[in-house]
């Protein structure tokens, strides 16, 4: 693997929800936590599972990390994402 792209695969992963991390609707303005991950075997794809910080009758949410046109990490019709970061996790270290 190259330097490039490892630095590709780096930025992409950076992107990616974390659990403890806070995002926000977009459009709704809601927040949610990330709950984390889960792998969906009927779409073959990586969900994430997120919880409303906004009192609701649903405990959690999952929706399609990407490959759909309504996934967590797509964009709306207008061009802007349609959940984006609030409160990031700082890297554990060493």
């Amino acid at each position: 693997m190259t330097d490039k792209n490892r630095s590709a695969i780096a930025a992409r992963e950076s992107q990616l929800p974390r659990k403890g991390e806070i995002w926000q609707h977009t459009k709704s303005g809601a927040r949610y936590v990330i709950a984390g991950a889960a792998y969906n075997a009927i779409t073959d794809q990586s969900d994430v599972l997120y919880e409303p910080l906004y009192p609701c009758e649903l405990q959690r949410f999952s929706r399609q990390l990407s490959a759909h046109p309504k996934a967590f990490l797509s964009q709306n019709d207008d061009g802007t994402p349609r959940f984006h970061r609030v409160v990031q996790m700082r890297a554990l270290e060493d």
